[in-house]
């Protein structure tokens, strides 16, 4: 494709001839880590599951992990935590997300779990139709019996008489509510008010986790981003409504996973600013896109149905939602110190993000061993869950993190500690080569593409200066028509660049 192409004279057309210099290709990723290699072998049974499933969506299984771990984290929910000592606890809450340019097979990815686990909250609210209703005609009566005693109170204020007591009949408990599985954009009170039915905890999802972050200021600076952090810790919270004087929300557990998106070109402002740990928290997937095929086998759905199901029925420890509490095998602990004084050691000689991640990385091995425990006996036949996290499980967390997880860190935000023009000229570089272009000018790229952090003329002009430097691009001026004026911005593309 080519953006306002300009016939060439002889003379330049000789230029174009002429070798260009050495192109310097790292300017397509500027530093990108490669991804790692999926240690499929760690998620046991489900490991042909996730092969087969990615297969049947053109995508890298790595897209069907990370709403997997979520999923199941969040299904888990409340019910469990796991221990290895008594003064360190671990709720089943994990915050994964997929990064992949458009088209990279994110979205058909994550469907393969995301179908199952909607289906399941269908199953759930299957009966509500009826409980609502039945709910309406206990409210309707109630207020019947109310509207009779506040005449009997009435009558008994003329006849001097003490008045009666309000009926237990004539109070009805709150409205019921659907039961969730899942939930999608919403304000922190409507969150806490879907929390507050569902004390098991939810899964949040969003199709841009970039978008996510930005609504954090709509609700009120600040507010909705200490609240997710907290939902992170599944600590309990208490959220004040404004509207109708109606009483605080207390939430025992504040419980949400998170499972999203995003483009790598929005990598950079979503991590922007202040460090206070939120974006550090996810496990991210940003694997390398995978030709289209066609699958040999059709994808089994039998599975996640059949284990999701398992997990949501797990129950607490008590009538009062209190969570059962899993200690770990002790070979488990052993490795879990050993992993912590590695990763304190690895922490103090790196910084930024990557510091931040590797700071929680404990934690989340932790988490990992809890989920990875439950996905093992949910795909399988043992009746009894769990009633420990197995040496196994945290040995196959910590090579989750350590082989895959950890250096998937360093790819994503190692790209957004990148500098500001650096950044962008990968990112433009990157479309011209997806363009095909030969040619563009930077107007009308910046016009027709609409790139992030590339939508005025400075910060183009500063990636078009980095791309020169790099051999990527060569100034080609000219006016239109030939007439005076300002020249255009018309740059000439090396074709290797269109080659790598």
């Amino acid at each position: 494709m080519t953006f306002d192409a300009i016939p060439l004279n002889a003379a330049r057309a000789a230029d174009v001839r002429d070798p260009w210099p050495d192109l310097d290709v790292s300017v397509l990723h500027q530093g990108r880590a490669d991804p790692p290699p999926l240690p499929l072998e760690v998620f046991g049974p489900w490991a042909d599951w996730l092969t087969s499933a990615a297969e049947g969506a053109s995508a890298p299984p790595d897209y069907a992990v990370a709403p997997l771990l979520a999923a199941a984290a969040s299904l888990i929910g409340t019910t469990r935590r796991v221990s290895p000592w008594p003064s360190w606890a671990e709720p089943a809450v994990l915050w994964c997300g997929s990064v992949g340019d458009p088209s990279s097979g994110k979205s058909p990815g994550a469907d393969p779990v995301l179908g199952p686990l909607r289906h399941a909250e269908r199953d759930m609210a299957e009966s509500f139709p009826d409980v609502l209703a039945q709910w309406k005609a206990d409210a309707e009566r109630a207020k019947a019996v109310e509207d009779k005693w506040k005449g009997d109170v009435k009558e008994a204020v003329k006849k001097g008489m003490p008045a009666p007591p309000l009926p237990d009949d004539a109070t009805v408990e709150p409205e019921p509510v659907p039961p969730r599985l899942v939930v999608a954009d919403t304000t922190p009170e409507a969150l806490a008010a879907v929390l507050h039915a569902n004390p098991r905890g939810v899964m949040a999802t969003r199709d841009e986790l970039a978008g996510w972050l930005e609504s954090f200021e709509r609700y009120g600076p600040g507010s909705s981003r200490s609240m997710w952090i907290e939902a992170f810790g599944a600590r309990s919270y208490r959220i004040d409504r404004v509207k109708n004087g109606a009483a605080p929300l207390m939430i025992p557990a504040l419980a949400v996973s998170v499972f999203g998106t995003t483009q790598p070109e929005k990598l950079a402002a979503m991590l922007k600013g202040a460090d206070d740990g939120l974006a550090s928290r996810f496990l991210w997937v940003w694997p390398r896109p995978v030709e289209p095929s066609e699958p040999s086998r059709p994808t089994d759905f039998d599975l996640p149905r059949r284990a999701f199901d398992r997990l949501r029925r797990l129950q607490w420890a008590d009538a009062d939602h209190t969570p059962v509490t899993l200690p770990v095998q002790r070979a488990g602990v052993d490795a879990l110190n050993i992993f912590r004084t590695d990763t304190a050691r690895a922490t103090r000689e790196t910084g930024g993000l990557l510091a931040s991640a590797m700071g929680k990385a404990p934690g989340l091995v932790l988490r990992l061993a809890l989920v990875l425990e439950h996905l093992w006996w949910a795909a399988g036949a043992d009746a009894e869950p769990p009633a420990e996290v197995s040496g196994r499980a945290l040995l196959g967390a910590v090579a989750l993190w350590e082989v895959y997880f950890r250096p998937m860190a360093a790819r994503v935000y190692g790209d957004a500690a990148l500098p500001l023009p650096e950044r962008n000229a990968a990112t433009l570089a990157r479309r011209i080569r997806k363009e095909g272009a030969d040619r563009v000018n930077l107007r009308t790229a910046r016009r027709q593409w609409r790139l992030p952090g590339l939508r005025d003329a400075a910060a183009m002009s500063a990636a078009a200066e980095v791309l020169i430097e790099a051999g990527a691009l060569l100034p080609d001026p000219a006016r239109d028509g030939g007439t005076p004026g300002r020249q255009r911005a018309d740059y000439l593309v090396n074709p290797k660049l269109l080659e790598v």
